[in-house]
């Protein structure tokens, strides 16, 4: 049967048509599959030595064995995270620079401070790590738990000085809402990051900190005390009570870490990404070194983690406002 003419130019036009859409699409397709082909960078929003700092650097020593590549720690720390993140936000999204995702940075220091980038520049894919925070302090202070140091407070205004972790993120939050709470007043000085806090602790210039659990390391060695745990259950293998215990049932408070990726960055090299993730979060020697940092393992993936950050852009423009602290 002769095919006629018109239907014949029609097919060639189509077979024309896909195989250029084959082309075109064979390298993003081609990138995807043998992703990563050179090392992929995660930006760390706080300075080295801190909580985030050591996940990730533990996650950087196991991870080359599931993808073939290094993943290299960048430092940025910076009002409160938003240095970094601002840093991340401006690269290309091909999963070549990936973000180490905190609600700080994320969620709550953008409703406080003009920033040039939102968790909208941003694709939460897995969280790794989950703990409730500590309220820790020098040894030589005379208080043996937190409601004889906000007694002390009470008594004289101004005289505890406690660190943060920065001005504005959760540990700053959380101790002014214990200022609120109590009717205590303490001088608060934030720190840029973790690490600097919790050394000016324990050289005593600064009496106390509400910081990462894994500073709990610090308390079982004895070299700092603890005197609140910020959940409402106490945390396992710490002989340290919680602050509902001692009657602020309020001031429950977790920190999570976890890893976004750009907006726009391809489907499979996520799905690589987040695969590459869960593998390390299964890892028994990334689990070894986070037992010891006091870090739990709790992880999520891509739905669960994103409705968790979708749950917390509801909750904390509200709770940053009753701070005072929600820019005009």
């Amino acid at each position: 049967m002769k095919v006629p003419r018109s239907s014949f130019n029609k097919l060639k036009v189509f077979v024309m048509v896909t195989i250029s859409c084959i082309l075109l699409a064979s390298p993003f397709l081609a990138g995807a599959a043998d992703y990563p082909k050179k090392p992929v960078s995660i930006i760390v929003t706080y300075g080295a030595g801190g909580g985030t700092d050591v996940i990730f650097r533990a996650a950087s020593s196991v991870i080359h064995q599931y993808w073939g590549q290094p993943l290299i720690v960048i430092n940025k720390p910076g009002a409160g995270g938003t240095v970094g993140a601002s840093f991340a936000a401006k690269a290309n999204p091909d999963g070549y620079t990936l973000l180490a995702a905190l609600q700080g940075p994320l969620i709550i220091n953008p409703l406080q401070v003009k920033v040039d980038y939102s968790i909208e520049n941003f694709e939460p894919l897995v969280q790794l790590v989950s703990a409730p925070q500590i309220l820790v302090a020098n040894v030589k202070t005379p208080w043996r738990n937190a409601k004889e140091m906000i007694e002390y407070a009470k008594s004289n205004p101004g005289k505890v000085k406690l660190g943060t972790t920065g001005f504005g993120n959760l540990p700053h939050l959380m101790t002014l809402r214990l200022q609120e709470l109590t009717a205590a007043k303490f001088t608060i000085i934030p720190f840029k990051g973790n690490a600097p806090a919790r050394k000016e602790v324990l050289a005593g210039h600064i009496d106390g900190l509400i910081s990462v659990m894994q500073d709990a390391s610090y308390v079982k060695a004895g070299s700092l005390k603890g005197l609140a745990v910020l959940a409402n259950e106490r945390f396992p293998g710490l002989d340290v009570p919680t602050f509902a215990e001692q009657g602020y049932p309020e001031m429950v408070a977790d920190v999570w870490w976890g890893v976004a990726a750009l907006k726009g960055t391809p489907e499979p090299v996520k799905a690589k990404i987040v695969e590459t993730f869960e593998k390390v979060a299964n890892d028994k020697s990334f689990k070894s070194m986070m037992k010891k940092m006091e870090m739990p393992i709790v992880y999520l993936g891509p739905t669960d983690f994103e409705n968790k950050c979708k749950k917390l852009q509801d909750f904390f423009p509200g709770f940053v406002e009753s701070m005072g602290l929600l820019k005009k």
